[in-house]
């Protein structure tokens, strides 16, 4: 199922690149290029599943707030899936 949705999420955005280590991206590329990071990174940790269903609503609001350009949420966000993620 999660990985249903990680791969769900990375084709709507269209995701390439690498992304930065935390904080506020710079542009919407920089917030997809995070987005993607940070679903690989959740697609390799082991959860259970009350931690993948928190990870994988993280994630869509996560590229909810990329495709709005929401950076500085995106970015807030992106902490929060950090620390659900244990990265």
């Amino acid at each position: 199922m999660m990985k249903r949705i990680l791969a769900a999420g990375a084709v709507l955005l269209g995701l390439t690149g690498v992304a930065a280590a935390g904080g506020t991206p710079a542009d919407q590329q920089a917030c997809n290029a995070m987005a993607d990071q940070l679903a690989e990174a959740a697609e390799n940790k082991s959860m259970n599943e009350t931690q993948i269903a928190e990870v994988g609503d993280l994630l869509v609001k996560l590229m909810t707030e990329c495709e709005s350009n929401k950076l500085a949420e995106a970015g807030q966000t992106a902490d929060k899936i950090r620390a659900a993620i244990g990265g």
